[in-house]
């Protein structure tokens, strides 16, 4: 299945995520900014991109029935990107400079390889109505992509070759960034991917279409405010985001209220990632930047994450590993009491980061990166359930073919 979700850099980009609880204990001991850049980008670099531009390879075929154009290129863009993030957040972690740039350069090259190979494929004339609208959604998305790799670049080679001016960009890489790529994707895509983890559709077709524009707007509107410096224009740009992130939130509890599947675990990751979104607009459009930054990378983007992971992740452990055909659904692979603890670990770890980086007392680092690594260590296991389960499914069905001489 050529056409499935890369395991290898899925598998990575869950790493990722493991890893930057140990950026965050480390910070408790010894903070730095170096190592809060690490954590930053580790989440939305090595993990979140990572994952999204896996699960892309994917989704864009199957949302938009467009044949892909370079291919091959995405996917080793894809596969590449999680060690060129790893070589990232390494050289933020030790103060190595020349390290920043080098790989934080070839990290920028390889997204926009994979970001030109999607606009050109979905550029193409779709085959319905319905595809050609999702293809210019997606080619937004990828274009804030885009842009956000060519201001990373820049931060990343400025101060090496001198022009430390360049890092008055970083307010809007970190808009462009967090905004129209990853949250905007996360809006677009989950109105498909949460019917599979919540076996319930949308209701309000206007809330979800209202929701997304209003979020692309401010995706256009927060970094041109932040790069105008009018302090008013900003904060009414973050305004309009807390009532966008209301609205799809509002549509996203409905559907979790009437939600048909029996995966409760992903249900609550959910809605976790829902109410971590309400907060973290509201957090920014009162001014509390840095707060909403954490929420929005560990709350709402990494819930949401583990929402998925519970779900798609474990539909990628049950074809690697249980055959192509395989129709097991996740939560027949996973282990329910992990999950809990996942899902309760994950908020607490959540909180305590949150109450960290809001009053700085060094114990909160500590203790949410400790629970922060308990809940992935939960998940890892879980996962690995998954993979024993469908390998003793695959070996009971190839024992049914011996048997009937198939």
């Amino acid at each position: 299945m050529r056409g499935w979700i890369p395991p290898v850099p899925l598998a990575l980009g869950a790493l990722f995520g493991a890893l930057s609880w140990t950026l965050v204990i480390l910070y408790g001991v010894t903070p730095s900014f170096g190592i809060a850049l690490a954590w930053v980008h580790a989440v939305a670099l090595g993990s979140f991109t990572t994952i999204a531009l896996s699960v892309l390879i994917h989704v864009v075929p199957g949302f938009t029935d467009l044949r892909w154009r370079g291919k091959t290129l995405a996917r080793w863009c894809a596969s590449l990107l999680p060690f060129a993030a790893a070589g990232f957040v390494l050289s933020f972690a030790n103060g190595f400079g020349l390290g920043v740039a080098i790989f934080g350069v070839v990290s920028s090259l390889l997204i926009l390889a994979y970001a030109i190979a999607a606009i050109a494929t979905l550029v193409q004339r779709a085959p319905s109505a319905t595809g050609g609208a999702i293809a210019r959604a997606f080619i937004m998305v990828f274009a804030f992509l885009a842009v956000a790799a060519l201001l990373g670049a820049l931060l990343a080679y400025g101060p090496q070759a001198g022009d430390a001016g360049l890092l008055r960009l970083a307010p809007e890489h970190a808009a462009v960034a967090l905004v129209g790529w990853l949250t905007l994707l996360t809006m677009g895509v989950s109105a498909r991917t949460l019917r599979p983890i919540l076996g319930s559709e949308p209701r309000w077709r206007a809330i979800h279409v209202v929701s997304n524009a209003t979020m692309l707007l401010c995706a256009i509107f927060i970094p041109v405010a932040l790069g105008i410096g009018i302090l008013a224009l900003t904060r009414t740009a973050f305004v309009v985001g807390l009532v966008a992130a209301a609205l799809y939130a509002a549509d996203g509890f409905d559907r979790v209220r009437r939600a048909k599947t029996p995966n409760r675990p992903a249900h609550a990751l959910v809605v976790a990632s829902l109410l971590w979104l309400v907060f973290a607009a509201s957090a920014a459009a009162v001014g509390a930047y840095d707060v909403a930054v954490i929420a929005v990378l560990s709350g709402w983007l990494g819930q949401m994450i583990n929402a998925h992971l519970h779900h798609l992740g474990i539909r990628v452990i049950a074809t690697t590993f249980a055959g192509d055909g395989d129709e097991t659904r996740p939560w027949q692979l996973l282990d329910v009491h992990l999950s809990w603890a996942t899902v309760v670990c994950a908020q607490a770890a959540v909180v305590l980061l949150v109450l960290g980086v809001a009053f700085r007392p060094s114990w909160c680092f500590f203790a949410s990166g400790s629970i922060g690594l308990l809940a992935a260590a939960a998940f890892a296991v879980n996962a690995g359930i998954a993979i024993r389960r469908a390998k003793h499914i695959r070996s009971l069905e190839g024992s049914r073919s011996w048997g009937t001489g198939i």
